[in-house]
């Protein structure tokens, strides 16, 4: 049968039914010396030693994001094929949806509590999830580039590729309740243009 040929019968052929793919293992998160490149740039010498104390509290607080998006996606999955099995069309949501993206919110929404100023929270989180994740190239590979000029404001630099070059900066403040996230921005490949962004 040619391509075209059900147009000449006036039919259409029967649509597959819809498969959904199990997502790929999730690989393990490594430690930070392994796949975290870490460099300490622009810093005076008696701020350095903060890069030891720092550069672990951020990637440890980002990695837990990204193991609660990977769970989010994982579930997500579970109640797509549970949808598909009660033949539910696939444009409407699925039984347990609205209580699932809750769940999320408000898990991320306390995750992220711990370690964010009010300021940066205030821009939004929990906005999405996929995978790759929006954290994963903490597990995958990346570079961090540590700078703190003053004893109470770090910026830490990530850069990873995916195709192209991802930048994320992460400015952190001493603040009455100890260091904390205060901004998030990103720029692409070496573009100097930040732009504000939530965590």
């Amino acid at each position: 049968m040619g391509l075209f040929d059900f147009l000449k019968r006036g039919e259409a052929p029967a649509p597959e039914p819809e498969v959904i793919p199990e997502p790929a293992p999730t690989e393990e998160p490594v430690p930070a010396g392994e796949v975290v490149r870490i460099e300490i740039r622009d810093t005076p010498e008696k701020f350095a030693p903060v890069a030891k104390e720092l550069v672990p509290f951020l990637v440890d607080h980002l990695r837990a994001l990204a193991e609660l998006e990977a769970d989010m996606f994982r579930r997500e999955r579970e109640l797509e094929k549970k949808k598909l099995d009660m033949g539910i069309p696939k444009h409407q949501t699925a039984p347990g949806w609205e209580e699932l993206v809750e769940d999320y919110t408000n898990r991320y929404g306390q995750a992220a509590r711990a370690f964010c100023t009010p300021k940066l929270l205030e821009r939004g989180y929990a906005r999405s999830w996929g995978r790759p994740g929006e954290y994963d190239y903490l597990n995958t590979g990346c570079d961090l580039i540590f700078t703190m000029k003053s004893a109470r404001r770090a910026v830490v630099e990530a850069r990873h590729t995916r195709v192209l070059l991802f930048r994320y900066q992460f400015v952190l403040k001493d603040t009455e309740d100890g260091w904390r996230v205060d901004q998030k921005s990103y720029a692409h490949g070496l573009d100097d243009s930040w732009h504000l962004h939530h965590i």
